[in-house]
């Protein structure tokens, strides 16, 4: 039975937690209207004080408190309908004798305030034959000093080696006295805060709001681990990048327009000074433009000619014939007067404009089986001769610069 007494308290715990929340709001009513400040409110709050400084400051007979015990034990009987056989009271404990023993009559004297109940009794009972409104501040100081009374000694007699809460069990004790007494706080308090903002239907409204917030709030709360769980244990599916730019409401031409610009950030690097087209440039266009087998082929093709050239022109600087003699005579001496000369500026690099003379490098070029472009071609110092260009499919942009033997062409 004690058992079912525990789980039964874990149940009620979120009630106490509504009551105490409905309490708050019904003193947050009663506050602002300023009804505290009036004399009964400040009557009760003198006479609660009053009684705590006598139970701390002054010695006092505990047979007062043992005597109220027992008799609200022996009510509790005859409420439920049992018999008292014997009620014994003293300094040091009392007992009462019945016929029967329950929760209620066990723990009715932990929450039940007998001496304000009868001072409260007695005054209405004298009040419906002479009117004692002018006394009324007497009562209000007398129903504070007694139920400070009840306060101070029931928490002093709640302890672990009390009869009654071990018979019923300390925690399921514990927590229906603490519910109790919260209730009979209420129920004294509306009917005196009942001038300000507060009735029994806005109580009885707050209190039934705050206890489904109360019994909520857990599973809510055990709601969202689950889902916080779940979340965790499986990650989000992967979305395919067709579907994202959908989501997102994208059309193609957006989605390329921004690739495109990522690309040129890449080129140009993040000061925009062209600095970025290095390493990041070419991995970008292997990102954006992948290179396909036969652009791959094609390039294989041309890195295999440019090497049978130079092994031409190696051919051709080694070799002993009166022709090649000439044009290195003429390389020769052109490069001796441009190293007189100072060098122009010019666009640099292989692929410049006529103007661009690169120190050091012969005027002359003979053609061999496929010449490069006119722009690639510097004129021939001392001779009014060209050799018109001939168009090879597939020539490299670029050509490495050197003696290229052949005929002189004189």
């Amino acid at each position: 039975m004690k058992g079912f007494k525990f789980f039964l308290a874990l149940i009620l715990l979120p009630l106490i937690a509504a009551q105490m929340w409905a309490l708050a709001d019904l003193f947050a009513a009663w506050l602002p209207a300023g009804h505290w400040r009036a004399a009964p409110s400040i009557c009760v709050a003198l006479g609660f004080a009053a009684w705590v400084i006598i139970y701390f400051a002054f010695p006092h007979p505990l047979w007062i408190y043992v005597l109220s015990h027992e008799l609200t034990h022996a009510l509790a009987v005859y409420i439920s309908g049992g018999k008292v056989y014997a009620i014994q009271v003293a300094s040091t404990g009392g007992h009462v004798a019945s016929d029967r023993v329950n929760w209620w009559i066990s723990l009715s004297p932990y929450f039940v305030p007998l001496y304000t109940l009868i001072l409260t009794g007695l005054w209405y009972s004298v009040d419906f034959y002479y009117p004692l409104s002018r006394y009324l501040l007497f009562l209000c100081f007398g129903f504070g000093f007694t139920f400070a009374f009840h306060v101070t000694y029931t928490i002093s007699m709640l302890h672990k080696d009390q009869k009654d809460l071990i018979s019923q069990g300390f925690f399921f004790s514990s927590v229906v006295i603490l519910g109790m007494n919260l209730l009979v706080v209420t129920l004294f308090f509306i009917p005196v805060a009942r001038n300000g903002n507060v009735s029994w239907t806005y109580a009885a409204s707050q209190l039934v709001t705050r206890a489904g917030q109360c019994y909520s709030a857990p599973v809510l709360a055990a709601m969202k681990a689950q889902q916080r769980a779940m979340t965790v244990q499986s990650p989000l599916p992967w979305t395919p990048p067709e579907e994202s730019v959908a989501a997102r409401g994208d059309s193609g031409s957006e989605a390329r327009g921004r690739v495109k610009s990522t690309v040129a950030q890449l080129r140009t690097g993040p000061r925009g000074d062209g600095q970025g087209a290095g390493a990041g440039e070419g991995k970008a266009d292997r990102r954006v433009r992948p290179r396909s087998s036969e652009s791959t082929a094609s390039i294989s093709r041309e890195k295999e000619k440019a090497r049978e050239r130079e092994r031409r022109v190696a051919r051709a600087g080694s070799g002993s014939g009166p022709g090649e003699k000439r044009v290195a005579s003429k390389a020769s001496a052109t490069t001796s007067r441009e190293k007189e000369k100072p060098p122009r500026r010019g666009t640099g690099g292989h692929g410049g404009t006529d103007g661009d003379t690169i120190p050091g490098a012969p005027r002359a070029i003979a053609v061999d089986d496929a010449s490069p472009p006119a722009r690639l071609r510097p004129a021939t110092a001392g001779t009014d001769r060209s050799i018109p260009p001939r168009k090879a499919p597939g020539f490299p942009a670029t050509l490495p610069v050197g003696l290229i033997g052949g005929p002189s062409g004189t």
